[in-house]
């Protein structure tokens, strides 16, 4: 039997770790393409546990539903501006009762935000605000930490309610290289 691969630590991974210091249990999720780094980053952890759902809104509305049943911070990841733009209405009802949520969406890769790419609307944190506490977009690798464990206690602070972060999948992105980017590398094997 070979030993498993080692892969250099990418943002991805940091992200998990880091919600899994936190004491989050699980993410719900419908992915695509712009979290598949977190996908991966996911299959070489014990935690925390991807909850996949058939639709946006159903994945939104069960990390709220989570988050109210167990007093715990709820965690959605959205994919790009059409699962932000889906789980809008279940984002209104935990904005309406407090619920400490963690809204995490993957965006396009910063590249790309000059332009009208396919499933990337400019600025499309702006569609979460009136439905959050705070929306952001961390502008470096160095940022997303930080932003990340900020948001999770602004979500958690009374009066509790959703926080989002939108989080590029740039290409490249090791975090030793200081790129910013939630990218899992080469992943040319996988497809």
């Amino acid at each position: 039997m070979t030993p498993p691969a080692t892969h250099p630590a990418t943002i991805a991974d940091d992200v998990l770790r880091l919600l899994e210091s936190v004491g989050v249990s699980y993410v719900f999720t419908c992915p695509g393409t712009t979290e598949v780094p977190l996908l991966i980053a996911a299959e070489r952890r014990a935690g925390p546990q991807l909850v996949l759902t058939t639709h946006e809104s159903a994945a939104v509305a069960m990390a709220d539903g989570y988050a109210r049943a167990t007093g715990e911070l709820g965690v959605v990841l959205l994919h790009a501006n059409v699962g932000l733009c889906n789980g809008l209405a279940p984002l209104y009802a935990a904005q309406i009762a407090g619920t400490p949520l963690l809204v995490l969406n993957g965006i396009k890769a910063t590249a790309l935000h000059h332009r009208r790419a396919m499933t990337f609307t400019p600025e499309s944190h702006r569609l979460a605000e009136p439905f959050c506490k705070r929306s952001l977009i961390p502008g470096s690798p160095g940022e997303a930490l930080e932003d990340l464990s900020q948001a999770i206690a602004e979500a958690r602070q009374p009066p509790s309610g959703p926080v989002y972060v939108g989080l590029p999948q740039d290409p490249g992105g090791r975090q030793s290289r200081g790129e910013w980017a939630l990218s899992c590398g080469d992943t040319r094997s996988r497809m």
